[in-house]
């Protein structure tokens, strides 16, 4: 499978390790720019979701993430509800029904079966999008409160959220329809068997964009 490189990165490092909050910890957001933030976990991802939404306006939001809190589901929930999340889609851990049923429970009553997905998952990232922003969120955190070194990582790049959601999209379409409450051997299957290549075939694909001059997107391939 081919990927791609960002070069030529206009990024901000930021060391929040005194109880800053989110907006003092990334100021504002900006187009074609990286922020990377160090905390204490004083602030969660729920709050760096908000962060995004006061910037970018009403957006479309994905959520990967291994585990989810009631109170960071029902912030979520709230966004959704006055408008600010315009749809809102979640790739969670299988586990997770069997960690934190009602936190489960919470999620599925909030935002429906149709707007969930669970597969073997420990990738966390946050896609926050409109016409006008592309917002990535990459991050050690999950939707929960955790007061320890945390990292997040806040991209505005519309190549790079493109690539990400192709993947999501994948996800959410060869899950259609499978129930949430299965056997955990049969999500891991199913996780065994996403972009599995068949035998004797060789893919090259990738899920997401495909750039005729990856000098001028700030993206290179990589063979």
């Amino acid at each position: 499978m081919k990927g791609y490189n960002r070069i030529e990165v206009n990024r901000k490092l930021v060391r929040a390790t005194k109880r800053e909050s989110v907006f003092e910890a990334l100021g504002e957001l900006q187009k074609s720019q990286d922020v990377f933030a160090f905390s204490k976990g004083q602030f969660s991802l729920s709050d760096v979701i908000a962060w995004a939404l006061e910037h970018t306006g009403p957006a479309d939001v994905i959520v990967s993430t291994w585990t989810a809190a009631k109170a960071d589901i029902e912030n979520a929930y709230k966004l959704l509800d006055n408008g600010n999340i315009r749809n809102m889609r979640w790739l969670v851990d299988f586990s997770f029904p069997r960690r934190q049923p009602a936190y489960c429970e919470a999620l599925r009553d909030r935002f429906g079966d149709d707007a969930i997905r669970l597969s073997k998952n420990h990738a966390k990232f946050v896609l926050v999008e409109n016409d006008v922003f592309n917002v990535v969120i990459r991050t050690s955190m999950n939707m929960n409160e955790n007061p320890r070194f945390e990292y997040l990582e806040v991209s505005e790049s519309i190549e790079m959220a493109t690539w990400l959601r192709g993947i999501i999209e994948k996800v959410f379409q060869d899950l259609d329809g499978v129930s949430l409450d299965d056997r955990p051997s049969k999500h891991e299957q199913r996780f065994a068997a996403f972009d599995r290549t068949p035998v004797g075939e060789h893919d090259d694909s990738i899920y997401g964009i495909s750039l005729d001059d990856p000098n001028s997107s700030g993206l290179s391939v990589v063979d």
